[in-house]
């Protein structure tokens, strides 16, 4: 069983982060052109955020590196996204960025991908 993580600082993810949401789908591919398609499974609709923590300080940026090092792209953060549910997540195994804001006044913005997963 895979060990759920809380989305770290959820109140530090800025309005900046965007959501993209794609669709499992089956197709049969018939000889005369004929295409059928339809949803694959009851979770056919999953959802991918670029998540943005904005203004972090350094502490913080600690708190949601080590977070994410920890859950890494093989364990789930569970989040409630702006309006919805509780949802689990995974994080894109490219990781995440951090980069400097300002100019040297120890603030931080860290950014990942992380996309919708269903389990028992």
């Amino acid at each position: 069983m895979t060990t759920l993580t809380a989305m770290p600082l959820p109140l530090k993810i800025t309005n900046d982060s965007d959501k993209t949401t794609f669709f499992r789908e089956l197709t049969g591919q018939f000889g005369d052109g004929y295409k059928q398609v339809a949803p694959d499974g009851i979770n056919n609709t999953i959802d991918s955020w670029n998540i943005v923590w904005g203004v972090l300080t350094i502490s913080e940026a600690i708190i949601v590196e080590n977070a994410l090092l920890a859950v890494g792209s093989w364990g789930i953060l569970t989040w409630t996204p702006f309006g919805e549910t509780l949802k689990k997540f995974r994080m894109d195994k490219s990781g995440y960025s951090r980069k400097a804001k300002g100019h040297g006044n120890g603030v931080v913005s860290i950014s990942c991908k992380i996309t919708q997963v269903f389990d028992l």
